[in-house]
């Protein structure tokens, strides 16, 4: 499932309804609080963080939530600028699966980069599992 974050409705509905006309599962979250009670239940594969017109209090409370995240691929929506700073801070955290997309939106760009992290992480399970079940296997 794929998360996304945006407190402008506009926003986060059309990247809904395009993800979910390429068969993507999606939740819409729009408020801070909401992504926080989300993300204690359940951490996702994939999380669309739309920073545009974002307060910088609510900034840094979303860079809070990003740390938690480091097994999520991240996609930061926004300014160019703000991008680059969240990006910045989060990977000094340790956080490197991170992506950042700045206006105009661009849904195909961004459905092309969730197709592309989905596909490397099944193959990275395909590995692991492999790996492991030859490792109990002794071969």
């Amino acid at each position: 499932m794929v998360i996304i974050y945006s407190s402008d409705t506009i926003r986060g509905g059309i990247l809904t309804k395009v993800l979910k006309r390429e068969q993507i599962d999606t939740s819409l979250i729009n408020t801070i609080v909401a992504l926080r009670d989300s993300l204690q239940k359940h951490i996702p594969k994939i999380i669309i963080i739309d920073i545009k017109n974002s307060l910088s209090n609510e900034i840094t409370t979303l860079k809070n939530l990003a740390y938690s995240l480091k097994e999520s691929f991240i996609i930061l929506l926004g300014e160019p600028s703000i991008i680059a700073s969240f990006l910045n801070d989060i990977e000094a955290q340790g956080l490197d699966n991170s992506l950042g997309v700045s206006d105009p939106l661009a849904p195909d760009v961004i459905v092309s980069k969730i197709k592309e992290s989905l596909s490397s992480k099944t193959k990275n399970n395909e590995y692991n599992l492999e790996k492991n079940l030859k490792e109990f296997l002794r071969l």
